[in-house]
């Protein structure tokens, strides 16, 4: 019986360490801080900041490379802007999972 518990106990210890590595990741978010769509924008270049749920995806602005970095997977970028309208694209790639968000702001520089 003994030998029966202390067999549980090892199978139970090896359940739960795996259990992490076998399917219970977390899904690829992306969640951007800055700027909002459909802001008006002074300054150029202008900081393009965000968040994604893993350290190691591939984030890419106007086909650009960030680098998300540290715990919370956050990145920060600048780009030039043109007056007027502007389109910004993330696409955000982890092996098979991609997101993709644009965002368009409007730069208005003082004059």
């Amino acid at each position: 019986m003994n030998k029966l518990l202390k067999l549980l106990g090892i199978l139970l210890i090896i359940y739960l360490l795996a259990l992490p590595v076998a399917g219970c990741a977390k899904p690829l978010t992306l969640t951007m801080l800055e700027p909002v769509d459909g802001s008006v924008v002074i300054e150029t270049p202008t900081q393009v900041r965000g968040m994604v749920s893993h350290s190691k995806a591939i984030v890419m602005v106007n086909d650009t490379r960030a680098y998300p970095g540290g715990k919370y997977g956050v990145f920060i970028t600048y780009i030039e802007l043109t007056k007027g309208e502007n389109v910004i694209s993330i696409v955000v790639t982890r092996g098979k999972e991609v997101i993709t968000e644009t965002i368009t702001v409007t730069y208005l520089p003082e004059e």
